[in-house]
């Protein structure tokens, strides 16, 4: 009897200790994860936004109609529109990544710094911390670029059963400077688990 009591304790004790290893973000308070955005999240992101601006086809027939078939693009810093203040560092590594990508993964592709004064100088300008796509392409033209990407992330919380999710949703849109044409667009969207299964005794 007494092994039979030592084996369910032991049991009990593997058991809450394998939940808090499948979820590193449990807080002890409120059992809710931060679901904090991370580097392989970026890479995930920017790997597959890049997929799509690659392979679209309004795009890639505007490049090979210009001058050395090439196309000098500004990639505007993305709106952070989720109350979630990590986001804020990530688009900054999104297009980082994003910018790497299309340098040394694509053809045809002359990517401005996003972290360009210029235009850090010019978005500084905007009110209510709310970015305008007009003062974005004044931008862009003003150090030269033929194309430009903007776009937002935007960010939802919903249950399923007993399980929270946060969702990240990625939307860009690639534009000509000149004409504010739409040239192609990217959608984006990944769902973290935010809320560990409860442990009913």
């Amino acid at each position: 009897m007494k092994k039979l009591k030592h084996l369910l304790i032991l049991t009990l004790v593997s058991i809450v200790s394998a939940c808090s290893t499948l979820n590193p973000y449990m807080e002890q308070d409120e059992h809710i994860a931060t679901a904090d955005w991370t580097p392989g999240d970026t890479e995930k992101a920017a790997a597959a936004i890049a997929d799509k601006i690659i392979s679209g086809k309004k795009l890639k027939a505007y490049i090979e109609k210009r001058p050395n078939g090439e196309t000098t693009l500004y990639l505007a810093q993305l709106e952070n529109k989720t109350d979630r203040s990590d986001m804020d560092s990530a688009r900054v590594a999104l297009n980082a990544a994003l910018k790497e990508k299309l340098l040394n993964e694509a053809e045809g592709f002359n990517v401005i710094d996003p972290e360009n004064k210029a235009v850090a100088k010019e978005m500084a300008r905007t009110r209510g911390g709310s970015v305008r796509t007009q003062d974005v392409i004044q931008a862009a033209q003003k150090l030269g670029a033929d194309t430009l990407i903007t776009g937002i992330i935007s960010g939802d919380r919903h249950d399923v059963g007993n399980k929270t999710y946060q969702e990240y949703t990625f939307d860009l849109q690639i534009l000509e400077t000149k004409t504010t044409k739409v040239l192609g667009s990217a959608h984006y969207s990944v769902k973290k688990q935010q809320k560990a299964a409860k442990i009913k005794w």
